[in-house]
């Protein structure tokens, strides 16, 4: 599947789908979920990239260190 032919819309709708599969837990999928939909946002129609997934982590400073690695860790995957 040649997934740089996908619009985000596309490509977000596949991801939700693979956490679907990943998570076993209801609360810690839906905060999966929460976090793709804020990045979902925070892209618009730009398709995702290297310096905007930095853009985005970088507004999460503030919160705990394990936070904002979790998140991290999600964007990598779906950036995969």
């Amino acid at each position: 599947m040649n997934l740089r032919t996908k619009s985000n819309k596309e490509l977000f709708r596949l991801w939700r789908a693979e956490l679907a599969f990943r998570y076993r837990s209801q609360r810690s999928l839906k905060e999966a979920e929460r976090v793709i939909t804020k990045f979902e946002q925070f892209l618009g129609g730009y398709p995702p990239t290297v310096e905007l997934v930095k853009s985005y982590l970088s507004q999460f400073r503030s919160l705990k260190p394990n936070t904002v690695a979790r998140y991290s860790v999600l964007i990598g995957q779906f950036m995969k």
